[in-house]
Formats: C-alpha cells, sequence, structure tokens
C-alpha cells in the first residue's frame, strides 16, 4: 500500500463521515479504491505453469481508479505510444484556456455537467474562429485535456489543448497555418467567454456570473511548440494518468500533519506545504470526477468518429514531406513477450491464470493437466 493510499485508509473514513452527504459518491468510491488497491481486496488471479501446474504467483488487481499514483504506469505508456501514432509532421500549438474562479468553483461543484461544457466551449471557440475565412478557413484537430488542481492540490480548473498547425479545408484538400501565431489571443478570448457562460447557463439553471468579468481580460496562452509536440504529451500524461500528486513529493505523513514539496509556477522554485491529514485528505478528494466522464477529448479531424480523415492526412502528408518517421501504424501486431521462465520445471509456455474473486489470495482445485514436482507444494 502506498503513503496517499496509507493516508486515506487512515484519515479517509473520518473525513467522509464529517462531510456527511455533502462528500459525492465519486469521493467514497475513491477512497474505497485507492485503499484496497493491490491487496487482494479487489480480487486478483493465480498464474499456473501450463507444464508442471505448479502456482508460480498470485497477482492482486489495482485499482486503476484516476487519482491513483501507483498503479497506472502501463495504461499511461498505452497512452502516450497511441498519441504518437496520430502525430502529423507538421509543428504543433500548445494552448491553454483558463476560467475565473467562479466558472473554476462552479465545475467543481457540478463537473459531470459543467466539465463537459467546458470542454466542449473551449472546441467551439477555437473552430468557430478557424472556420472564419478571415483567419483560417478550415477545421482544426484538437487534443483536448481537462485539468482541475493546481501544483499544490488546489482546485483550479483549466484545459490543455494540443493542436497540429494544419488546416482541413473543405473537400478533404489542407494547407499549413502560420507557424508563429495559430489563432488571434484576444478574438479567442471574447469569443471563449461568450460561448462558456451560454453553455454554463444552458446546463445550469441560475447561473449568473458577476457582470464585472465580462470587463476583464480571461485568460488564455497559445504557444507554439518549439520543443516538439511529445514534451507536451509526455506532459499532459504525468497528469491525466498518475493522479494529482506523486508520492515522492510527500516529505512527512503522520497522524497529526502531512508535509509535501511542489513546485512554484510563479517563482520557480520548491515549496512545502504543511497541513493537517484532514485537509490534506480534502484536497486530494476534490480531483475525483465522476465515474465515467471522459476528462480527455478530441475534437475535429482527431476526433475518434474521423480516424479515417487523420490516416489519410498523414498519408499525403507523409508522401508529400517524404519521411516515415510518423507514419500511420501499419502491419500485423507486435508479438507478446513469452512469460518467465517457471522456478520448477523453467518452462517458458504461457501461463495459466485462474481469476479470483474479491477477498480470496488462493483456491484449492484439481488440474487436468499434469500435477506439479514432489517437492512444489
Amino acid at each position: 500500500m502506498g503513503i496517499i493510499a496509507d493516508i486515506l485508509r487512515r484519515h479517509g473514513p473520518a473525513y467522509l463521515r464529517t462531510a456527511g452527504p455533502a462528500a459525492p459518491e465519486s469521493q467514497r468510491l475513491a477512497v474505497r479504491r485507492l485503499t484496497a488497491c493491490r491487496t487482494g481486496r479487489l480480487g486478483g488471479h493465480a498464474e499456473y505453469c501450463a507444464d508442471c501446474g505448479a502456482r508460480v504467483e498470485f497477482v492482486p488487481h489495482s485499482c486503476r481508479d484516476r487519482l491513483c499514483p501507483v498503479c497506472r504506469g502501463p495504461e499511461s505508456r498505452a497512452w502516450l505510444e497511441a498519441r504518437r501514432r496520430d502525430l502529423l509532421p507538421v509543428p504543433y500549438f500548445h494552448v491553454v484556456f483558463t476560467v475565473p474562479t467562479v466558472y473554476s468553483h462552479a465545475v467543481r461543484d457540478h463537473p459531470a455537467r459543467l466539465g463537459a461544457a467546458l470542454l466542449a466551449a473551449v472546441a467551439e471557440t477555437v473552430q468557430t474562429l478557424a472556420r472564419d475565412p478571415r483567419h483560417l478557413g478550415g477545421e482544426l484537430g484538437i487534443l483536448a485535456v481537462l485539468h482541475t488542481w493546481g501544483r499544490s492540490l488546489t482546485w483550479h480548473a483549466h484545459v490543455h489543448c494540443l493542436i497540429p498547425a494544419v488546416v482541413l479545408q473543405p473537400g478533404g484538400a489542407y494547407r499549413l497555418t502560420r507557424t508563429r501565431f495559430l489563432l488571434p489571443v484576444r478574438a479567442l478570448r471574447d469569443v471563449f467567454r461568450a460561448i462558456l457562460t451560454r453553455r454554463f447557463r444552458a446546463a445550469l439553471k441560475g447561473f449568473d456570473p458577476p457582470g464585472r468579468l465580462w470587463r476583464t481580460a480571461w485568460n488564455v496562452k497559445v504557444r507554439p511548440c518549439r520543443e516538439g509536440p511529445d514534451t507536451v504529451l509526455r506532459y499532459l500524461t504525468r497528469y491525466v494518468r498518475s493522479g494529482p500528486l506523486h508520492e515522492s513529493q510527500i516529505v512527512h505523513a503522520d497522524a497529526t500533519q502531512v508535509v509535501f514539496r511542489y513546485l512554484d509556477h510563479r517563482t520557480g522554485t520548491v515549496r512545502r506545504l504543511r497541513t493537517t491529514p484532514a485537509a490534506f485528505v480534502a484536497r486530494y478528494l476534490q480531483h475525483a470526477l465522476p465515474p465515467r466522464f471522459h476528462r480527455i477529448r478530441h475534437y475535429g479531424f482527431l476526433a475518434p468518429s474521423r480516424r479515417h480523415d487523420l490516416r489519410a492526412l498523414q498519408t499525403a502528408m507523409l508522401a508529400r514531406y517524404r519521411t516515415s518517421a510518423l507514419a500511420p501504424p501499419s502491419g500485423p501486431d507486435p508479438v507478446l513477450p513469452a512469460s518467465p521462465p517457471c522456478p520448477y520445471c523453467g518452462s517458458t509456455r504461457p501461463r495459466w491464470r485462474l481469476y479470483l474473486p474479491a477477498g480470496q489470495t488462493g483456491i484449492a482445485f484439481t488440474v487436468n493437466w499434469r500435477a506439479p514436482p514432489a517437492h512444489v507444494s
């Protein structure tokens, strides 16, 4: 059990009792999952040698919760590789949409409805300006990711977008955008403010932001990825697949306090935050989003329903630029590596798996293949 899981095991139930009905089901589910991760309480599977029948090992199942910092390593690598195979041989832009506090807290209180509205508003804003003949006159592809935390675990709703610098025009033609500017930032701010407010009012009855927010400049940043899109993808992977805080950041944790370090982006220095366990649990669990909520979404020609457009665009651009560095996937699936040798007979054949229900780590049964050696228990 990891450090964060241990903190939740010791202090999570008390926090949930204190919060009472105000604690959403997503937080209760996160506590149950993280405290049971890799303990056998979520079940597991036993692996048996296909030749000698000896039980090789028992593997407890992971929780796979989005807040878990220890069990989503393979998923992170798979997601990163899948996104790399979707890259185009063009420059990329990293666009960040940040909302005022009133809108951010509204997303925290109604994550399912307003989180989806925020992502949709970002996509609508970008595509509205991109389709305008005065700007790009076509459609962009957008990878959008909803982030909800700051570096000190405070609630900070914002959306990161990775956008290739290519416009898909009506009829299937394409052209590259300007490499220095994607879209005018001032126009993005004004259009985003109007679209987001309209969508929030439609999704949440009675939502009425203060009028002064219309007189302030919203925070929208657009910058070219001079370091390449892979750096931004690796940055996004750390945030969308490994929880809001890495366990190595926790300096000290006991019954009275929790101390963790974080990078202050304003000063560029590493700071330490000292808080009570209850406050730490509250900070951590507030980022538990509802089940089945998709915080990673694709729009335009990067949408899942437009894979044929993306592959056709990749093929056309790779042929034009005479490079295969970003070729679309082809050929047979990769061959899976052989199983590690059995410690009893040395066999490398794929092992038999017996899946066990939650809470059970062993089972007695009769096998139909050859019995294990006499020295194997």
